[in-house]
């Protein structure tokens, strides 16, 4: 699902590696065919087109986010709970998980840019149907609260 050379890290659709101190080692992660983080397919013959996008990571805005919580956000292994139970996915340009994944491979610009933070009721279900104790509607308030503070606007 993916690989690790010396220094590039690749995740392929909506694949991501579960342990989060792999991308440590990595100096940027090409990401595959993901349309929420700017990258675009096409459907031919009924396959979708990849194509690729290179981010480079902040490897301080977890640590950030963590220590502002403790969230536990690198304990998320992907498995959508969190978004099969939010009631509000239908407005959001980010599912909760995807959010969650932004953080771990450290997209600040993507999240604090996103709708999701804003639209989250803070109902607390991604949280209670979360299987690793994933603090999800809290860290939702605390990327509220970083965005606020970099002067980035609430979308309307």
């Amino acid at each position: 699902m993916f690989s690790l050379d010396k220094e590039r890290l690749l995740l392929f659709n909506d694949v991501f590696i579960p342990n989060p101190e792999l991308l440590q080692k990595a100096s940027h992660i090409t990401i595959y065919g993901n349309p929420k983080l700017g990258s675009t397919g096409a459907w031919e013959s009924g396959y979708k087109a990849m194509l690729q996008k290179t981010l480079t990571p902040d490897y301080h805005f977890l640590e950030q986010i963590e220590t502002a919580g403790p969230y536990q956000t690198s304990a998320c292994y992907q498995c959508r709970k969190c978004t099969n139970g939010c009631p509000v996915t239908f407005a959001m340009d980010l599912y909760p998980d995807e959010v969650i994944r932004l953080v771990i491979i450290g997209q600040p610009q993507a999240v604090l840019n996103c709708d999701t933070i804003w639209v989250c009721a803070a109902c607390e279900t991604c949280t209670t149907r979360c299987p690793n104790d994933v603090k999800i509607a809290e860290l939702m308030d605390c990327l509220k609260e970083m965005a606020v503070q970099k002067g980035i606007a609430c979308p309307q």
